[in-house]
């Protein structure tokens, strides 16, 4: 087990992605698009778990990520009770923290995870 500084989250999370062979799942109520597409590579397969319960899902998730996803081949499942924020890589490292995929989530101040 590691603990993440908040400048290593997202160069670390970049190279699971890297290294993952088959697929990347991804748990975060809110996801930005520019920093999605950041994240990922298009040869992964990539599934999501999003919240859709309550109104400001509507407007803090970025719609185009929906297209984006079915672009690369991906799928989106809408789970309204979800706040959980994990990524199983090729099911073998898992990383779980406090960050959405967001600017402020991972980017930015960003959080320890």
């Amino acid at each position: 087990m590691e603990i993440l500084k908040k400048e290593e989250i997202f160069p670390y999370l970049q190279n699971l992605v890297k290294k993952a062979k088959k697929y990347v799942l991804i748990s975060s109520p809110w996801i930005k698009l520019d920093v999605l597409k950041s994240l990922l590579k298009k040869d992964v397969n990539v599934e999501i778990i999003l919240r859709n319960s309550q109104l400001e899902d509507l407007f803090i998730t970025d719609k185009r990520v929906f297209n984006y996803i079915k672009e690369i081949g991906g799928n989106i499942y809408l789970n309204p009770d979800i706040h959980a924020k994990f990524f199983i890589f090729f099911g073998k490292e898992v990383v779980i923290g406090s960050a959405n995929i967001t600017d402020s989530g991972l980017l930015e101040d960003g959080n320890i995870e």
